[in-house]
């Protein structure tokens, strides 16, 4: 597809266990940035993690069911505006469990896979499952995968897809900002961790990774979600936003995906020119 044009929609989530209409505001507000993202003559839109209810729930705003409270609305605008959307909620498949699961709609509506998010932190396991595969998607803009939160952290998710061609990586997270010192150097956990796995995921892989993030503040760690949503390629970062809620497309012209193309060989170290597993040997020994 000549001049992609892609939107990422970075929003702040409202959060709160106690309100059953937490969900409603923040579709609302999700279909309001689709929305915008379609006047701009958007291809695809990218929403964060959790977009629904940012993993804030409890026993009267329970987390929802994809299928039948996320989807159809989100079906309904793909086909009304032609556009392709992509995001991550927590889908509800039980009486308490979830799990994080990705979707890509295509433009005509057409839901081409969903994706559960596979590493989770250890304070979520008693409530949100693991996924089991990683799965490519053959979409109408190419050939899609998700690495959503820490999978994006997970070099072997990403390797993977890679396997499978995949050209675009959909990395819909909440990510937080910690400052903190080491041996007095000045860290950022997670936020530097995110940012610098979006732009190795790029390069090991040859692909593009669209990152999205949401603003505001952690309901967990109270900590300032960081934003900085962006899109990479192999050679660098095309496009990215500061810690304000917006919606901005960014179009990847022909230039760009001719410079991901002709990437000489040997100059990236792609999958195939490597071991799948790390205990593996490489080939012939060169002693």
């Amino acid at each position: 597809m000549e001049n992609l044009k892609i939107a990422i929609a970075q929003m702040l989530v409202e959060t709160n266990p106690y309100d059953a209409k937490v969900k409603e505001r923040n579709m609302n507000k999700a279909v309001n940035m689709i929305e915008e993202a379609a006047d701009k003559k958007a291809d695809l839109v990218v929403l964060p993690e959790d977009f629904i209810g940012g993993y804030a729930y409890g026993p009267i705003n329970m987390p929802p069911k994809q299928s039948e409270e996320i989807l159809p609305l989100l079906i309904e605008l793909a086909q009304k505006h032609e556009i392709c959307i992509a995001g991550t909620t927590l889908n509800r498949h039980g009486f308490i469990n979830s799990y994080a699961t990705a979707f890509f709609i295509d433009k005509n509506g057409e839901v081409r896979g969903c994706q559960n998010r596979i590493q989770r932190y250890e304070s979520e396991r008693k409530f949100v499952d693991a996924g089991k595969e990683i799965e490519v998607f053959e979409t109408s803009i190419g050939k899609v995968g998700f690495l959503t939160g820490l999978d994006l952290l997970y070099p072997e998710l990403a390797r993977e897809l890679k396997e499978s061609n995949v050209e675009f990586i959909i990395s819909p997270i909440q990510g937080f900002s910690r400052p903190a010192k080491y041996d007095d150097i000045e860290i950022d956990y997670p936020k530097n961790f995110f940012k610098a796995a979006g732009l190795a995921r790029a390069l090991e892989n040859s692909c593009y990774v669209i990152m999205v993030n949401s603003v505001g503040t952690h309901p967990h760690s109270k900590q300032k979600l960081f934003g900085e949503s962006m899109i990479v390629s192999p050679v660098g970062v095309i496009g990215k936003l500061d810690d304000s809620e917006k919606v901005h497309v960014i179009c990847l012209n022909e230039v760009d995906k001719t410079l991901v193309a002709d990437i000489p060989v040997g100059e990236i170290d792609c999958i195939h020119d490597r071991s799948f597993s790390i205990t593996e040997e490489d080939g012939e020994n060169d002693n």
